[in-house]
């Protein structure tokens, strides 16, 4: 049996990569100092200095080459969230608790497990020459069998007892089987071939080969003094590291106690500062009854698309039309079910209080005494509180009205005939009396939150709208390319030739035969050409609003006045039938996938299913191409290719192919698998981008867990030895004690090529800063320039589970390799440094989700906590160490804590208290009456469809540039003067210390004012709570 490390490395192979791997770290930064000083680059590399759009700018960095290094890692917290988000901020803290945990188990793993692991001689022993391994088989020689008269033995007598010819003998060397004859024995019968085989003082043995036995050779290195498989089975020595895994699972725990208490903070400061009318005060609704758009019969063609088109159309009216007469039907037999208690109603009504009047014009009599609008008695109840309450003296008219009418209303407090019990079918009713998908749910959230609806936007079907805002920004960016084109031939002195463009002119229709005619693309100028075709477009667009509002979809957006219905609305029933009216907190109106809004739910839950089981594929299958090329580029087997040979010779590249080649390859294979699983995600219907870049987080972590830990860890040591595997299934609990502790070498090396070279390389952009060099040279004009060095976002989903991985690593082989732990520590400064300042200085966020990533962050901590429990148990138990017994308590220890954690901070990071929103909604009530806000301040349009928004401002700027171009062709005008695109700010620092903060641009008052409604609001809180005074202010925003 032939046990080899997986892609491991000797000593000298190890230090030969990490100074490679310390030189392109050193290199990048180098070459980063240098480039975000030179003035051609230094917006690229900090673009948050320059943008106008930019809210609070970070501090002005020296030019001094190391210069950017201690700001950044002096910034503070509150300087992340003004200038990232509270996403940014969150995203940092998974750094800082890798740091602090690592620099704790380093410390620990050093002074406990190091000195244990150097001092077990294991691998001396294993490797040792003169080493011989018992054998495992024991040899008896059955006596020949009986003869003679007695023959066969009768039934008293057939006992055979072996004749005592033999002696105790040593273990015999490797390989074969030996015993000792006793001294009566005759010598003829072993000492000839015993003499010869075994030599002159092995005379009197007789032996054979052990047929089961295979040659073990072990691999070690000096590497392999420091872990665990340098301790001997049943040494005391194990409890050591039974002891260190309980302090570091002890000491994980308090930490991720104290960081899921500072999420629950942060995550309350978010709900602070999120502007009224924005998420904090919207929800999302789905299913909206009555509404056939997405139901399963309007998705005959998604469902059947084998089908002809004609077939499609044909089947999916019938339908329609067969699901809109059941519904009507419904309808009606609900209404005459009901007309005895509306009857009874407005008798009890008209005698006890102010009739009602609907809010929504245009309703009849019919939909006006719904049976939501009836209580047990068979009263109709008012939704305005001023008349609800009953006029004097008509407690005697309401007792003769139901003494009158006792049938009528004994046959209403059935709890069936008043409580709505089809959702569908009434509001299928109130869409065939002609009023709009939008009146209908403004109608059902009034009468839920009186007086709490702001607003409701549904979501359209507008395919047409759609491709024409979408034609509409390709010709304005085409527009605006040829303005700069023009604009940069100018000022540089060269003559301006009118640039052209061919047109067919039947691809637009009827505008385009009549203003390009011909089957024949129609050479024109370009510059007309954009101008006419984008006036057309915008009129075009304007016209087809009234229809594209015709067909809606099942979703809505409610917006609401205060966060107190927000929250309730988001976080209640709002139906007994789980198919209609499911509301849910709304994503932010900018990171929203508009085109996955308009599936139901069972949709979504069908499209998620198939998305799982090919990513469960995917997982199993990727392994199979990751696999075949590490084993192909393994050094014993390119050692067999002659040029290979003399390259493996040179120490330098033998130490690139056993150290860094194999992690090099899992990391590209790596890399290509986020895009692919955002697309997957988008395919599952997610309507947030934030949802989607989640799912990335939690998808891209299950596969790595997979692949790179399960696949190079168990699947590493144990397919190595496939032959001995197959033969002796039971050897592989023998494989997997002796060559794990050996893989953990690989992990190292992984995690050194993260930490030097993939994290400092990526920090670089060799590839976007030579992009962004050319692209610049060919840009004309600052604005062409700005989309350039602007166009740099952040991406959570990539990221987080390289460092949770990592976590899980560090964690794993902490006790098995007490070298790991100190390259973490290494891992996460470098992440932390070059991160910090990616927040602060280049990447800007596409969504804000108040730090809802901390569940996902926690839950992988977890994983990789129970992957170090289980793992370490498992060794210990292969070892044969009583200690392993002990680690199973922790392992259900474990399990409790993520449950108790759960318990107490899962749903404050979820959802927001009654408390909190009730607090904030004070606050809001007080800035109103001291005149700080105009109004309500509520965004009603925060949830208008993009393609129901059209910005005719921004249209009319471009056509005029265009214009004015014309002028500056025909030679009537000048080019006008060229604005730089983002100046930076000659401050110090854009956000001093302190509780007023200035941003570094124009716009410095307003964020001084945001600065001071901060402040103002963590007071009030204060205020509202005494309690809190003593908490400190992180636990109250």
């Amino acid at each position: 049996m032939r046990l080899a490390r997986p892609m491991a490395a000797d000593a000298k192979s190890f230090g030969i990569s990490l100074g490679l791997n310390a030189a392109v770290c050193f290199f990048c930064l180098v070459f980063f100092g240098f480039f975000r000083a030179t003035k051609i680059t230094q917006k690229f590399y900090a673009p948050k200095r320059y943008l106008p759009e930019q809210t609070y700018r970070p501090r002005k960095l020296s030019r001094n080459f190391w210069g950017w290094i201690m700001p950044t890692l002096s910034a503070s917290e509150e300087e992340v969230i003004l200038v990232a988000g509270v996403d940014a901020a969150m995203y940092l803290r998974i750094m800082k608790f890798g740091l602090e945990l690592f620099i704790f188990t380093t410390i620990l793993t050093l002074i406990m497990v190091l000195p244990v692991n150097l001092s077990g001689g294991n691998v001396d022993r294993l490797t040792s020459p003169g080493e011989a391994q018992s054998s495992q088989f024991t040899y008896w020689v059955s006596p020949p069998p009986p003869s003679g008269p007695d023959y066969p033995p009768t039934p008293d007598n057939q006992a055979i007892k072996a004749p005592d010819f033999y002696e105790e003998t040593p273990p015999a060397p490797p390989g074969i089987v030996w015993w000792r004859y006793n001294p009566d024995v005759p010598p003829a019968v072993y000492q000839e071939t015993s003499r010869q085989t075994l030599g002159a003082q092995f005379a009197e043995y007789g032996w054979r080969y052990d047929s089961s036995f295979q040659t073990q050779s072990y691999t070690f290195s000096v590497l392999d003094h420091a872990t665990m498989s340098n301790v001997a089975q049943r040494s005391h020595l194990l409890w050591v590291h039974m002891v260190a895994v309980w302090i570091i699972s002890l000491w994980a725990f308090r930490m991720l106690r104290r960081y899921s208490q500072h999420a629950v903070a942060l995550r309350l400061r978010y709900y602070a500062t999120t502007n009224k009318g924005a998420e904090s005060h919207s929800v999302l609704v789905l299913d909206v009854p009555g509404v056939l758009a997405g139901s399963f019969v309007d998705r005959m063609d998604a469902l059947f698309p084998f089908l002809p088109k004609s077939m499609q159309r044909v089947l999916r009216k019938r339908a329609l039309a067969a699901q809109r007469g059941a519904m009507r039907r419904a309808s009606s037999l609900q209404t005459k079910v009901t007309q005895t208690a509306v009857g009874a109603g407005r008798k009890v009504a008209a005698m006890g209080r102010t009739p009602r009047r609907s809010a929504e014009p245009g309703l009849d009599d019919t939909h006006r005494d719904s049976p939501r609008e009836l209580i047990a008695d068979g009263t109709e109840r008012s939704t305005d509180p001023d008349q609800a309450q009953a006029k004097p003296g008509a407690t005697a008219q309401l007792n003769s009205a139901f003494q009158q009418d006792a049938e009528k209303a004994r046959s209403v407090r059935h709890p069936e005939r008043v409580t709505e019990t089809d959702a569908h079918a009434k509001c299928r009713g109130l869409l065939d009396s002609g009023l709009a998908a939008t009146e209908v749910v403004e109608r059902e959230f009034n009468e839920l939150y009186v007086g709490d609806v702001a607003a409701v936007h549904m979501v359209y079907l507008c395919p047409d709208l759609d491709q024409l805002v979408a034609e509409y920004g390709k010709l304005r960016e085409k527009l605006l390319d040829l303005l700069d084109g023009y604009i940069s031939t100018k000022r540089r002195g060269k003559p301006m030739t009118r640039q052209t463009t061919r047109v067919l002119g039947i691809k637009y229709g009827e505008w385009g035969k009549t203003n390009y005619p011909g089957k024949k693309p129609v050479k024109t100028d370009a510059l007309d050409w954009y101008i006419k075709r984008i006036t057309e477009v915008r009129r075009l667009i304007h016209e087809s609003e009234p229809a594209a509002k015709e067909e809606s979809t099942a979703t809505a957006f409610v917006t609401f006045r205060t966060r107190r219905a927000q929250m309730v609305a988001s976080n209640c029933m709002s139906h007994h039938d789980q198919r209609a009216w499911t509301v849910i907190q709304a994503p932010g109106p900018k990171e929203l996938i508009w085109k996955n809004l308009r599936w139901r739910t069972w949709e979504h839950q069908t499209r998620t299913a198939v998305i799982w089981a090919a990513f469960i594929a995917l997982t199993l299958f990727y392994l199979i191409p990751i696999g075949a090329i590490q084993a192909l580029i393994e050094v014993d087997r390119l050692n067999h290719i002659g040029f290979f040979r003399a390259l493996i010779r040179i120490k330098v590249i033998n130490a690139i192919l056993q150290s860094i080649l194999p992690s090099l390859v899992l990391k590209i294979f790596l890399a290509i698998l986020p895009m692919l699983l955002a697309f997957m995600n988008r395919k599952q219907g997610m309507v947030s981008e934030s949802a989607v870049d989640f799912g990335v987080t939690m998808k891209f972590f299950i596969f790595q867990v997979v692949s790179v830990f399960l696949g190079s860890f168990i699947a590493g040591s144990l397919f190595n030895q496939f032959e001995q595997w197959i033969k002796d299934p039971t050897s592989a609990v023998t494989i997997l004690g002796t060559a794990a502790p050996l893989t953990s070498i690989f992990f190292l090396n992984y995690v050194e090529l993260n930490a030097l070279t993939s994290i400092p390389v990526q920090f670089l952009r060799p590839f976007g800063i030579f992009l962004y060099w050319v692209l610049t040279l060919l840009s004309g004009t600052e604005r062409a320039k700005a989309r350039k060095w602007s166009d740099q976002w952040i991406k959570f989903g990539p990221d987080v589970p390289d460092h949770t991985m990592t976590i899980l690593f560090g964690l794993t082989f902490s006790c098995i390799n007490p070298l790991l732990p100190p390259m973490c520590i290494i891992y996460f400064f470098i992440a932390l440094l070059t991160e910090k300042y990616n927040m602060l200085y280049i990447e800007r966020p596409r969504y804000q989700s108040g730090g809802q990533m901390w569940r996902q962050i926690f839950e992988q901590i977890i994983v990789g906590l129970l992957c170090f429990q289980v793992v370490m148990a498992a060794l210990l138990g292969i070892k044969k160490s009583f200690s392993a017994i002990l680690l199973i308590p922790l392992i259900a220890l474990t399990l409790v804590f993520r449950s108790a954690c759960l318990n107490l901070f899962r749903r404050p990071l979820e959802v927001q208290s009654v408390r909190a929103a009730v607090d904030l909604d004070s606050y809001d009530r007080v800035v109103e009456l001291n005149g700080e806000a105009e109004g309500d301040n509520i965004d009603k349009n925060a949830y208008l469809q993009p393609a129901l928004s059209f910005n005719d401002a921004e249209c009319d700027a471009v056509l005029d540039e265009a214009r004015h171009m014309e002028e500056v062709l025909a030679g009537n005008k000048d080019v006008p003067e060229d604005v730089e695109v983002g100046v930076e700010d000659r401050t110090v620092s854009g956000i001093p210390e302190g509780n007023e903060y200035e941003g570094g641009t124009a716009s410095g008052e307003a964020d001084v004012a945001e600065a001071k409604r901060a402040t103002s609001l963590r007071d009030h809180l204060v205020e509202l709570n005494p309690r809190r005074q003593s908490r400190g202010d992180a636990d109250i925003v």
